[in-house]
């Protein structure tokens, strides 16, 4: 009895199953690479609290906390390192009580927030930080000093603003706009809310939302000077 010979389409299954292994072996090492990034990537989020270390008090020798610094704490949850994290503060609301609307805008422009962690080499710019995984830094977006009762905004000194920087309602609700931005991250946008009183210092600091545009006035020249023109033209229409 004769044995057949080897069949051609045996070797042809076998050459198939050689190209799609080497197939299957190259595009696991094309995606290894992006999923590992993604694995490895850094998040970033807003956190704020009620005491230490989000609010620092500094002793002057006549009151216990003369000044007051609101900190907005950025945590990296992610596995890798966020390289050049920036803060901006870009909107800015006060509630001014009675007799106004419930909030007031004061249209500033994004003003870089200053990193604890960077000292006095923040104050010639760029104003970044690098925050390794599972770790946070701190930025320093508010000072209320009791004595004068004033709230202004902390930025590096060489940032120059051309905005409004203290607040024309220092006792009351305030709320700002936190944006977060990262080489290698998502970008961050939180509404932080606290109360300044001078019996309670800064107290309720915790994490809100922007108000309703029905519930807000803007506060800058042109927008006030814009509502007036609309409001002299209106005026005029109707007579």
């Amino acid at each position: 009895m004769s044995v057949p010979p080897p069949s051609a389409n045996g070797a042809e299954i076998w050459t198939a199953i050689g190209t799609v292994g080497a197939t299957i072996t190259a595009l696991g090492l094309a995606l290894f690479a992006p999923a590992r990034r993604w694995w490895r990537r850094p998040q970033l989020d807003v956190i704020v609290g009620p005491a230490e270390p989000f609010l620092m008090a500094l002793h002057d020798g006549t009151y216990l906390a003369a000044e007051i610094f609101l900190r907005v704490g950025v945590h990296n949850a992610g596995r890798g390192e966020a390289h050049h994290v920036r803060a901006q503060l870009t909107r800015w609301w006060d509630a001014p009580g009675a007799g106004r609307a419930a909030w007031v805008d004061y249209d500033i422009d994004p003003t870089p927030l200053r990193w604890v962690s960077t000292g006095t080499s923040n104050l010639g710019g760029p104003y970044s930080a690098d925050i390794p995984p599972k770790a946070q830094d701190y930025a320093e977006a508010f000072k209320y000093e009791r004595s004068h009762q004033k709230l202004t905004l902390c930025q590096p000194e060489a940032a120059r603003p051309r905005t409004r920087q203290e607040s024309t309602y220092p006792q009351g609700e305030h709320r700002a706009e936190i944006t977060v931005v990262a080489e290698n991250a998502r970008p961050v946008r939180r509404v932080i809310s606290f109360i300044t009183s001078h019996p309670n210092w800064v107290t309720d600091v915790k994490l809100g939302q922007a108000p309703q545009d029905a519930e807000v006035e803007h506060l800058g020249f042109l927008s006030i000077l814009a509502k007036t023109r609309l409001s002299d033209f209106s005026d005029d229409r109707k007579l």
